[in-house]
């Protein structure tokens, strides 16, 4: 998880502007090095979203699924009774997604990132000393698939200090 903590108290939608609109934007922003951070203070946060995903996928060209009439999806299911196969369809598609972040994650979160396995050795400089984060206002973050480069959530918390 990368947690962008905007540099003024209001700079929260010029933030989620970039994330949003600027290709690259946040997956730019993984760190390279190990880096300590003392301390990490994130506020405990949960959301979830759902929607439904049906008319999206239809305009996306999969509609024989969603056609009684069309569909054929009798070789998904065993069933005992052959009757129960015919004229299966999906009738819709809801999409839920969410994000919780409590104490365990979020000392996982922050404390350090390590892309690879640096050694330190002698004839190379110290790491750099250790920096401090608190989010005590608003902040995007986002949850990240490293090795792809993806990012899987982007999402922001308004007030910090209010525990959902």
């Amino acid at each position: 998880m990368l947690i962008f903590l905007p540099d003024k108290h209001d700079g929260l939608r010029d933030l989620l502007r970039l994330a949003a609109t600027e290709p690259g934007f946040v997956t730019r922003c993984v760190p390279e090095d190990l880096q300590e951070v003392i301390p990490c203070l994130v506020p405990k946060f949960k959301f979830a979203f759902g929607f439904d995903a049906t008319d999206p996928l239809r305009s996306l060209g999969l509609a024989a699924p969603f056609d009684p009439l069309a569909a054929d999806l009798s070789g998904a299911v065993a069933s005992c009774t052959p009757a129960l196969e015919e004229g299966l369809y999906v009738s819709s598609v809801e999409q839920i997604c969410g994000v919780e972040v409590g104490e365990e994650g979020t000392t996982a979160v922050g404390v350090l990132y390590e892309p690879s396995s640096p050694t330190y050795s002698p004839g190379q400089p110290p790491p750099p000393p250790p920096m401090s984060f608190v989010a005590d206002r608003p902040f995007v973050f986002a949850v990240v698939e490293y090795n792809k480069a993806e990012v899987l959530f982007l999402g922001h918390v308004v007030d910090p200090a209010k525990e959902t």
